[in-house]
């Protein structure tokens, strides 16, 4: 049984807790920080006497000190609270791990969501995958109560790794997410079908811009399926990733000779993303030229110049018009257009000067210096 001491310290204590959260709601920041020392100091001195029952407490006003250093951008007063946080939970983990274990958990999705906004990925992953590791033990009992916070974690990991460029984490964040959006949506979560669309689709473009076109040519049809459904309610938000998968899809079938199957992606890819650029031409106009370039391309390997022609001059037609609105994005893309005239389609040479002209403006440019050289091949 406490005395009369112990009573008394901990009223003040919970005061002064009390205090901090009111003050840190009403942005009194300096008021906010002074209630919540005093309330860490006597907790503190509390749990020497009774560690069981103050600890927790301690870790709690840790928690709510570093929620306030963080939003005011203080990150190393923030880092060093999560870190005295997730030392006390660790201990406490030992004596009570059902009960220890998802608070720990926290502790480490909270400093991590802290590096990561402060763009510090190596700690990050660090302390998501310390998160992960317990969230997967504790799945495997309640999956429903953890898969949601697994979620979380795997797509801020899946963020890192896409700024990373690693391939083989990507994939494997992919792969892992997807597992957790199938048992979220079997359990009834229809909600998190968009997100299964959407991780479907940047799966298969991983594989996509690694040349891994028959794994893409399984994923994207999967995420078409979902997206083409969602977007019967909402046509707007889903439009224009269904343009790209359909695009990319069409250029999959034309490099494995599905001329017909390729034909009709195009086309989908046009429809959808001529839609959008009537709204938004400087946005959208550029993936319309991209579709005729991929088309115009597909019939030079049928052997079917008249075609290949008409498309390939569409495109150009539009970069002209692009370059109206942007020079300096568009240019260069105009400039390209013109030498595949030359080098593919049979265009008059007349289009290489064209094609110089605008290149001399962008010697600096890599791209502009290889197209350059091109042109001198050609004329040889």
């Amino acid at each position: 049984m406490y005395n009369i001491d112990i009573v008394i310290d901990d009223n003040i204590a919970n005061i002064l807790d009390r205090l901090g959260k009111r003050y840190r709601a009403t942005k009194e920041y300096e008021l906010s920080e002074k209630s919540y020392l005093e309330a860490l100091r006597v907790r503190k001195k509390l749990a020497h006497i009774d560690s069981k029952h103050y600890k927790p407490l301690v870790a709690e006003t840790l928690n709510s000190l570093a929620s306030l250093y963080r939003e005011q951008d203080d990150y190393s007063f923030a880092v060093e609270c999560y870190r005295e946080v997730i030392s006390i939970r660790r201990g406490l983990l030992r004596e009570n791990p059902l009960r220890y274990a998802p608070l720990l958990a926290i502790a480490y999705t909270n400093i991590a969501n802290l590096h990561r906004l402060y763009h510090k990925n190596r700690l990050a992953q660090f302390f998501y995958s310390e998160a992960l590791i317990i969230y997967r033990v504790l799945a495997k009992r309640e999956s429903n109560n953890y898969n949601i916070e697994m979620l979380n974690i795997v797509n801020s990991l899946a963020i890192i790794y896409d700024k990373e460029g690693s391939f083989e984490k990507r994939k494997g964040i992919y792969i892992e997410s997807l597992v957790i959006y199938k048992e979220l949506i079997s359990s009834g979560y229809n909600s998190y079908r968009a997100g299964l669309g959407t991780l479907l689709t940047n799966l298969a473009s991983l594989y996509f811009s690694e040349n891994m076109f028959d794994k893409a040519k399984e994923v994207y049809p999967l995420a078409l399926e979902i997206l083409l459904d969602l977007s019967q309610k909402d046509s707007i938000t889903y439009k224009p990733t269904i343009a790209m998968i359909l695009n990319n899809l069409g250029s999959i079938y034309a490099t494995d000779g599905e001329y017909r199957e390729a034909l009709k992606s195009f086309r989908g890819a046009l429809r959808h993303y001529s839609s959008l650029a009537e709204k938004n031409p400087t946005v959208y106009g550029h993936h319309v030229a991209t579709i005729f370039k991929n088309l115009a391309s597909m019939f030079v390997h049928q052997n079917r110049m008249k075609r290949a022609k008409h498309f390939h001059l569409k495109s150009v037609q539009i970069y002209k018009t692009l370059a109206e609105y942007n020079e300096d994005i568009y240019n260069i893309e105009l400039a390209s257009c013109l030498v595949d005239g030359v080098h593919y389609y049979r265009q008059h040479s007349l289009s290489l000067y064209k094609a110089e002209a605008i290149l001399k403006s962008y010697d600096k440019d890599s791209r502009a210096g290889e197209l350059l050289r091109q042109i001198n091949d050609l004329r040889q």
